[in-house]
């Protein structure tokens, strides 16, 4: 209600905008989804360069596509992704501490933090201080040394008593219980690690403390919501190479689960994804850990992840080795019909960056350079342009070249061709979903229906529970106009006026009253995009001599 005005004076009032301005959202953030060396298991992590990636995850595996296609995606102009590593079994060596309340349950997992690289003789010692001051939840724990520098503090650590352990009563619950880590080859101390806790919410968390700082060991506490975890057994454990270093994989782990924030369905959580992409897929099937059954289902996971979500698009490879015709096989078995889904064949060629001559070519799914080609092309044109024509930055060669004929029969199944050209370069040949639906055919129109949907759904969030009257209604079509008039003088809409390239339509006869009753306010926008000029026809005739053009 207005202010009951008693006193004579002047007196200021500030008012509610009177447009909110729809902000358009990013476009171009990817998602990869792999095998990596080291790193964060099972948790979408944000990078932003190359580098990034290197001193997160490591850099180039053989045999493995994750880097690969993180770094074709940032040299094709991709600018920020998200990356999933689910190898949890390439680590050459792992332990498991206990917890120290008595049960059987592991308290943390501790690997190398280099996979593939033989460190022998690595242990960890986990020890307790004689004296352990009990601090509140969120508190800094005493140190006793540097953290992550050789040596240490000269007191000499010791286990707590029982009582005061977990189960005691709850006399020193297990977040007043700072520990030690240390990790050692034979009797050397490499790295020091004072106050570790395993209170969720202290800055001395386990995990916060070591992961990234160390240059040996990895932690992952066990799964769970709880704030407070169970303190791991005082002792020395060895680091363990494993009987087999061979990666052990299956459908489930590519999966993962919104709940854990693990695998395909993880990235529920991340907003800002608008590519998924799964180079290691590959990997697996190539190694025999998945058949084409599981690699097929697995795609259609990720297709209908991105359909659930409705502000993404995955990016599947093909199997490797396929001429024209067994690609042409493989897409009608696949029996994939979305315009959530694009395809790309065939694989691309790149110099092998882990052969030391330089001169090794190496063949990879294309998905994560394409990624990147789209970002570029968001960034450059916009998100309506269609992302072909491009140059494959990085690319030698391809593994298999196509034919206009047989791109003819490819390109109408939703095959994006990648195709070399001579002096023109390795382009991108194919602009296609793999959707039936010729509405929903062109990846540029399903790309930025995209856009316009979350960010028309992002800026009218205020309007939630707003009296549901005409002036709602006025304001909300005013500000969804203003946003279209955005893309229509950048081309991305059809129409010589505003009038024929969209409408918004948000009155009675949208808000019936029994609409308006059941809390609903209904708004209708109609947009007519601008379409890819996938075929350029001339029309040529010849004259008779001496004629003239009619």
């Amino acid at each position: 209600m207005a202010t009951t005005y008693l006193t004579p004076g002047v007196y200021v009032e500030e008012m509610p905008p009177g447009s909110r301005p729809i902000e358009g959202v990013g476009t171009s953030v990817a998602a990869f989804i792999g095998f990596a060396e080291m790193g964060p298991r099972n948790k979408p992590t944000l990078i932003t360069n190359w580098s990034q990636f290197v001193d997160k995850f490591g850099g180039f595996h053989e045999g493995y596509y994750l880097a690969y296609a993180v770094y074709g995606y940032f040299q094709n102009g991709g600018g920020t992704c998200y990356v999933v590593n689910i190898a949890p079994s390439l680590a050459p060596q792992t332990v498991v501490p206990p917890a120290a309340d008595g049960n059987a349950r592991p308290a943390l997992e501790i690997y190398a933090v280099r996979q593939g690289l033989d460190t022998p003789g690595l242990t960890v010692e986990i020890s307790y201080a004689e004296s352990t001051p009990a601090l509140p939840p969120g508190a800094p724990a005493p140190t006793g040394g540097d953290e992550g520098k050789g040596g240490g503090s000269t007191e000499k650590p010791r286990p707590p008593a029982a009582s005061s352990r977990a189960g005691d009563g709850g006399k020193t619950p297990d977040w007043a219980m700072p520990f030690r880590i240390e990790v050692k080859r034979g009797k050397d101390v490499l790295e020091t690690f004072d106050g570790a806790t395993m209170d969720r919410e202290s800055p001395r968390y386990v995990e916060t403390l070591v992961n990234g700082n160390s240059q040996y060991i990895w932690l992952s506490p066990p799964s769970g919501k709880a704030a407070i975890l169970p303190a791991p057994r005082a002792g020395s454990f060895a680091l363990q190479k494993p009987a087999s270093t061979a990666l052990q994989i299956g459908t489930s782990d590519f999966l993962g689960s919104a709940r854990d924030r693990a695998g395909i369905e993880g990235l529920e959580s991340v907003d800002e994804i608008t590519i998924v992409c799964a180079p290691d897929l590959m990997s697996a099937y190539k190694r025999g850990l998945i058949n084409e059954d599981a690699l097929i289902g697995l795609q259609k996971s990720m297709i209908a992840h991105c359909e659930r979500m409705q502000d993404r698009v995955a990016i599947i490879d093909p199997p490797p080795g396929l001429d024209p015709q067994e690609m042409l096989e493989w897409r009608n078995k696949s029996m994939i019909d979305s315009s959530y889904a694009a395809l790309y064949y065939p694989w691309i060629k790149v110099l092998d960056p882990l052969d030391p001559t330089g001169k090794r070519l190496l063949s990879i799914p294309p998905s994560g350079h394409m990624a990147g080609i789209w970002a570029r092309t968001d960034s450059e044109r916009g998100v309506h342009k269609a992302p072909a024509n491009e140059v494959v930055r990085g690319a030698v060669n391809v593994t298999q070249d196509v034919t206009d004929g047989e791109q003819g029969l490819l390109n109408p199944k939703g095959v994006n061709c990648i195709r070399a050209f001579g002096t023109r370069g390795i382009r991108v040949w194919g602009a296609r979903t793999l959707s039936s639906d010729s509405a929903w055919k062109y990846i540029s129109v399903r790309r930025f229906f995209n856009w316009v949907e979350e960010s028309i759904k992002q800026g009218t969030q205020w309007a939630v529970f707003e009296p549901n009257d005409f002036s709602l209604w006025q304001r909300l079509k005013r500000d969804i106009t203003s946003f279209l008039m955005r893309p229509y003088r950048e081309g991305a809409l059809f129409g010589a006026v505003p009038e024929q390239a969209f409408y918004v339509k948000c009155d009675a006869e949208t808000n019936p009253p029994d609409v308006i009753d059941a809390g609903m306010v209904v708004i209708e926008v109609g947009i007519c995009p601008v379409k890819p000029a996938e075929f350029v026809v001339f029309r040529i005739t010849q004259l008779p001599t001496g004629g003239t053009a009619s």
